[in-house]
């Protein structure tokens, strides 16, 4: 995960700051942030707490088009 972060860095020009935690930890602090979150993406983890979190709105899709891609 660590390249994946440098790698999109080196492209973009963004900072990423990443934080490893279980999706259930992930899942909790979507929760308790939901008025003010402090993350931006959820890559990763088991898929029950993923859908738990859409199924309350604490979470949106999103896609990357494919002629896109390449540039992450």
């Amino acid at each position: 995960m660590q390249q994946t972060a440098r790698a999109f860095e080196e492209k973009t020009g963004i900072t990423v700051n990443m934080t490893r935690k279980s999706a259930g930890e992930i899942y909790a602090q979507l929760r308790a942030e939901a008025a003010n979150p402090k993350g931006d993406i959820w890559w990763g983890g088991a898929g029950d707490p993923h859908l738990q979190a859409a199924e309350e709105g604490l979470t949106v899709e999103i896609q990357i088009a494919a002629a896109h891609a390449d540039r992450f």
